[in-house]
């Protein structure tokens, strides 16, 4: 992660991939990495109305996802909140170019009570 910044009720996040994994770049529609990383603002910023700030979430639930463009190495990420405590995320590549857009993300809070440690074989 670049960058993380704050205007009113969203947020926007800089991020861009190391330069030894940008290897498979081409095999994906967006990278992995690049949404779990701007995902993680999402819990440092509490975009979120009702989920508390430091907890983990899961993202849980996707719907309108449109891919405009694959092979992106760095993205801007706007994230806003949308009704029912859910977000959306506007990406844009290095050149403000629509990669994706998710119209609906909604988050499930993982309680660290709730977590099990499991044993290795």
């Amino acid at each position: 992660m670049e960058g993380v910044w704050r205007r009113g009720g969203e947020t926007f996040v800089e991020v861009v991939l190391p330069e030894g994994g940008r290897g498979g770049v081409g095999g994906f529609g967006v990278h992995p990495a690049l949404l779990d990383a701007a995902l993680h603002a999402v819990v440092l910023g509490g975009v979120v109305p009702g989920l508390e700030v430091g907890v983990p979430v899961l993202p849980f639930v996707w719907s309108g996802v449109r891919l405009f463009a694959v092979g992106a190495v760095r993205v801007r990420v706007r994230i806003s909140g949308v009704g029912g405590g859910g977000l959306r995320l506007d990406v844009v590549d290095g050149v403000g170019d629509p990669v994706v857009v998710v119209e609906g993300l909604r988050l499930r809070p993982l309680p660290l009570g709730e977590l099990v440690v499991g044993s290795r074989v």
